[in-house]
């Protein structure tokens, strides 16, 4: 497993990513788990709406 520690952004708090694939850069686990989560975001904005 590959840890890697990011700053939050405007914030003084650690964010931790874990990866499986230790073959992966820090900069490419980073750039997926942005990813990742503009994908969680938008689906949980998207249940909201359809269950209002």
């Amino acid at each position: 497993m590959r840890l890697v520690f990011v700053k939050a952004r405007n914030s003084t708090d650690w964010i931790c990513i874990v990866s499986t694939d230790v073959d992966l850069s820090p900069e490419r686990i980073i750039e997926l788990y942005g990813r990742r989560w503009s994908i969680e975001v938008a689906f949980l904005k998207h249940r909201k709406v359809i269950w209002a």
